[in-house]
């Protein structure tokens, strides 16, 4: 049973493209513009990619509006994944317990034998 599972997360985390790690945030700003309402407090929506990389401070990235569906979508593609790795990290942890083996399978989620070296 947890073999088939493990099969199942391997083939879903295979078929997510396009992800992307960080967060949509929604905040409201002013534009600048002397004449436009935002000047008297009504602030324009805006919406930005916040993600940290390697090594350095968050990187903040402007989202279009046309392109805030694709982002969220991309996220939550990224979430997923991240998910799908916790969870076959807690079947391969008791697998490897269970079985009392060297953390080496004999077979591949996908039924193939596996090689050992």
């Amino acid at each position: 049973m947890a073999m088939e599972k493990q099969r199942d997360l391997a083939k879903e985390l295979v078929k997510l493209c396009g992800l992307v790690r960080g967060s949509i945030v929604h905040t409201t700003r002013k534009c600048g513009r002397a004449q436009c309402e935002c000047a008297k407090g009504k602030q324009h929506p805006f919406c930005y990619l916040s993600r940290s990389s390697a090594g350095s401070k968050n990187k903040i990235q402007y989202v279009k509006p046309s392109e805030e569906k694709a982002f969220e979508r991309a996220v939550a593609m990224y979430e997923r994944a991240w998910s799908i790795i916790e969870e076959l990290t807690e079947l391969n942890i008791k697998e490897i317990k269970e079985n009392g083996n060297d953390g080496r399978r004999t077979e591949r989620p996908g039924g193939k034998k596996a090689s050992r070296t």
